[in-house]
């Protein structure tokens, strides 16, 4: 998970993390490790951004962030991942409680 000023702006692998970040359009800094790298996107003073890219398109507020991530597949994936396991649980208790009962 990454969090900027209390937005969630990215959950899900942590190996996707750091090309997620890269999609969006900052520039990769292969010489950092993955969380120095995820953590100055979202400072401003750190972040940079891929040759011929500005915070003009490239979400660099924490809301826009927020947002970008929202749409993205990887949010859409998490949000499908967690939706299924909350139903094997509803499940898995209906046949706990049918056991208990029966």
């Amino acid at each position: 998970m990454l969090i900027d000023k209390g937005k969630c702006v990215y959950f899900g692998p942590r190996q996707e993390a750091r090309a997620y970040m890269v999609g969006l359009g900052f520039r990769d800094l292969p010489r950092q490790t993955s969380a120095d790298y995820l953590t100055g996107c979202t400072d401003a003073n750190e972040r940079q951004f891929q040759d011929g890219r500005s915070e003009n398109d490239v979400p660099s507020t924490p809301e826009k962030l927020e947002a970008a991530y929202r749409e993205s597949a990887i949010a859409k994936r998490m949000i499908a991942e967690r939706d299924a396991y909350e139903k094997e649980m509803a499940s898995e208790n209906r046949c706990v409680e049918s056991s208990l009962l029966g």
